[in-house]
């Protein structure tokens, strides 16, 4: 079974690298794994605006659970 989906908006992708770095609303940056991002998601690469969907469990490792709707 497929973990749960959290998706998180108002985020901005700055690079990339082994990890997409993106930046949340209140400013705090994190690194998302970019295999762990969904194909759904709008943030996909640097440059990129919109709702981050990860898993709820990706989102709950990174801190950032409590962003999710």
């Amino acid at each position: 079974m497929a973990d749960a989906l959290l998706r998180i908006p108002n985020v901005r992708a700055i690079s990339d690298g082994l990890a997409l770095i993106c930046e949340l609303p209140d400013k705090r940056r994190i690194g998302v794994p970019t295999l762990a991002i969904d194909p759904t998601s709008d943030v996909q690469g640097p440059g990129d605006y919109g709702t981050l969907v990860i898993s709820k469990q990706v989102a709950i490792d990174l801190g950032v659970a409590g962003y999710g709707f």
